[in-house]
This record gives structure tokens, sequence and C-alpha cells, in this order.
């Protein structure tokens, strides 16, 4: 199965939460924040 590029603009609750939602499913994620000690969790 091929892997699909998404990016999500935003690493609050919603967006951490895709992001996580998302890589289970097989989505290769970028996850882009403000706060870098944020995204780096």
């Amino acid at each position: 199965m091929k892997l699909e590029k998404t990016t999500i603009l935003g690493a609050g609750g919603w967006g951490t939460a895709l992001s996580v939602l998302w890589a289970k499913k097989r989505h290769d994620i970028l996850l882009w924040g403000n706060n870098p000690s944020r995204v780096e969790r």
C-alpha cells in the first residue's frame, strides 16, 4: 500500500489528534506548528 503524504498546519489539540489518527492509517505526516516544543512531542 502506498503512503499518502499529508501536511497538517497547527500542532494544537486537533492537529495533533489528526496526525496520530492519520499516521495509523499509513499517512506520512508533516505536522507544522509555531511552538517548537509542542511539535517535537
